[in-house]
């Protein structure tokens, strides 16, 4: 049987890691390390743009415009080339733009760390990791983190298959991330294949060659923010960030949608951990659609994982209601074949990838 799993945050939150709209409340209001003069450029952005004032506590967060609704609202002024603001022309509108994907990195960054004391174990990954196979199974994820990267090298017990030291050299990596890196090695014929359409934070961009450089086990892309070797050369992070106005004319993000296209077509069973389904990813919905609709024979099975909290869980049995994320898996797949499990990534991957 042919599996795809497909990761969404929550699969990441399971272990840490914030939701979209959480990460600007983190940014703020958490120990995440990031830099104060770049903070202070988004919080003005907030309150000249949304008159939203950006406090230390969480009191005020519900008010904060989303992450999406901001990115989205810069990049629309960016591309017709239009002012937000009088303060705000496309010079520090990228700059804005640019501190946002900073936050993004230095907020879940935070949240995968130990420096997290909401940090839980990543059982759950490393569950999901033993279940797949390096020929029958492929992974779909929607993160940047490298946190299943990580689990991968170690089930393959390639912990020195490669220096993460040294940026753009590596040897037989395990890992067949669907793109072509630069001075890459030959793939194993056990590699696993893990598909990261809205890229990752070990890899970069060379804007000059047009060549992606692998950055190891680790989160290389901190090398930009810092000024480090990967700033100096040039290299740019390649990151799908949350927008509306989402820029997919890459040529490595264009084969990578491609390859995961070919993937689910063949699949013979879809699981979706913390992936909630929303109304305007319609990118992804495209890509699920068309690989499903041009398929032959029989559609797959689509299980969904999704945490509901046992108090709404309740309240839902006694009314004969169901959650609104399975509602909205099965007016996109239908009800029939679809299992929907609502108790989370951690207890769903206890009782079910043992």
């Amino acid at each position: 049987m042919r599996e795809v799993y497909v990761l969404g945050a929550g699969a990441s939150k399971a272990h840490g890691a914030p939701l979209t709209d959480e990460i600007l409340p983190w940014a703020f209001t958490k120990r995440t390390g990031v830099n104060q003069r770049r903070l202070t450029m988004v919080a003005d952005f907030l309150e000249k743009v949304f008159r939203f004032r950006a406090g230390s506590t969480m009191r005020n967060w519900r008010a904060c415009p989303g992450l999406t609704e901001t990115m989205s609202v810069v990049d629309m002024a960016i591309d017709r080339g239009e002012r937000l603001h009088r303060a705000y022309g496309k010079k520090q509108l990228r700059s804005v733009r640019e501190n946002l994907e900073y936050l993004i990195f230095k907020t879940l960054d935070f949240g995968l760390s130990h420096r997290n004391r909401e940090r839980t174990g990543i059982d759950s990954m490393w569950r999901l990791c033993q279940r797949l196979d390096p020929h029958d199974s492929t992974v779909i994820s929607f993160n940047y983190d490298i946190l299943i990267d990580v689990q991968l090298v170690h089930r393959a017990d390639h912990i020195d298959a490669f220096d993460s030291g040294a940026l753009g050299r590596r040897k037989h990596l395990p890992i067949d991330y669907g793109v072509e890196f630069r001075s890459a090695a030959p793939l194993p014929n056990d590699a696993f294949k893990l598909l990261k359409l809205h890229g990752s934070f070990n890899w970069f961009w060379d804007p000059v060659t047009g060549d992606l450089i692998y950055g190891g086990t680790k989160k290389a892309i901190g090398e930009i923010y810092a000024g480090g070797r990967a700033a100096q050369k040039g290299w740019e992070p390649i990151l799908v960030t949350p927008t509306h106005l989402k820029d997919l004319r890459n040529y490595h993000l264009a084969q990578l949608w491609r390859k995961a296209e070919q993937e689910l077509r063949q699949a013979d069973k879809i699981t979706f951990i913390g992936y909630s389904m929303p109304g305007d990813d319609m990118h992804i919905k495209y890509l699920f659609k068309r690989a499903l609709r041009t398929r032959k024979g029989d559609p797959p099975k689509i299980v969904v994982v999704d945490w509901v909290d046992p108090v709404e869980r309740r309240r839902l049995k006694r009314k004969k209601q169901k959650p609104e994320v399975q509602l909205a898996y099965e007016r996109f797949f239908g009800a029939k074949d679809l299992k929907f499990h609502n108790i989370g990534f951690k207890v769903w991957a206890d009782g079910y990838l043992r």
